[in-house]
Order: structure tokens, then sequence, then C-alpha cells
């Protein structure tokens, strides 16, 4: 009964990561183009499977700079919080017998911080994605060829997606 209720928790996590990734993008599809949201979610679904390279590429990137952005922020904060704490004494006026409870707290908090911040970082990397490449799908329907680039896109984000992805 155990190892049934531990795979059906498996497969209930499993399913609460599709229906957000789902929402995330239709979500964003949304913002795009204005549709409804079921369309728009069949729309980012679509997207994301013709273009199933360039978004692997660029989640994977955007984990690895999320990751580092919170553990820099998190470290960051606490190693001040830690160096007022001990030298300084700006904000903590006082003599503590024992550090650690604030600088757990300093961590807790600074680690929630910097992960609402860099997940929203995330968010805009997949926004900006989903607009490259729907600017990229206009000009191939208006120009009827398939090595049309997009219009209304930065060079310097051109060359790079033309070199990397």
């Amino acid at each position: 009964m155990m190892l049934l209720l531990s795979y059906l928790q498996y497969y209930v996590a499993y399913i609460e990561r599709i229906i957000k990734f789902i929402n995330r993008n239709g979500y964003i599809q949304i913002a795009l183009n204005g549709r409804n949201f079921c369309m728009a979610c069949k729309d980012a679904l679509l997207l994301i499977m013709r273009n199933a390279l360039r978004f692997t590429a660029i989640s994977g990137l955007g984990t690895i700079f999320i990751f580092i952005g919170t553990v820099a922020v998190t470290a960051g904060t606490t190693l001040l919080a830690y160096l007022d704490i001990i030298q300084f004494k700006i904000f903590v006026k006082t003599d503590l017998s024992n550090p650690f409870i604030p600088l757990v707290f300093v961590f807790l908090i600074s680690y929630i911080v910097a992960r609402q911040f860099t997940m929203v970082l995330g968010i805009a990397l997949e926004a900006i994605l989903h607009c490259f490449i729907l600017d990229e799908d206009m000009q191939k329907g208006k120009s009827k060829s398939e090595t049309a680039s997009a219009k209304n896109t930065p060079p310097p984000l051109k060359e790079f997606v033309s070199k990397h992805l």
C-alpha cells in the first residue's frame, strides 16, 4: 500500500509540473496574442514542439543563470550580514554571543527573495524566446521562405540565436 501511495504521489507531482509548464507558456501566449486560454495553451505547445531544441537550450541556460543568481545573491547577503554582525556593527549594534541564528534567518530570507526575483527573470527569458520565434514565424508566413529571419528582433539577439541555436 505504501509503494502504491508513493507511486501515486510521484504521478500527481509529475502532472502538477506539466500543468504549471502549460499554464506558464499559455499565459505568455495570452500576453503576446491576446487569445483565450485554451487556444493560447495549444499555440504555446505547438510552438514549443516545433522549436524543441531552442526551448531546451534556453531553458537549460536559464536554469543555470537562475541557480547562479540565486546562490550569488544569497551568499552575498549572508556574507554582508556576517560582516555587519561581527565587524562593522552598522545595523546590529549589540554584541551577539552566537551570530548563527540571525545568519540563518538572513540566509533564508535572502534565498526566498533571490529565488522570486530570478524566477521572474526566467519567465522573462521564456517570453523573449516566444516573441523571437513568433516574429520568425510571422516573417516566414509573409515571405514564403523557410530561411526568413525575424524582422523586429534586435541585431545582437539575431546574431546570438544564429550562432548558438
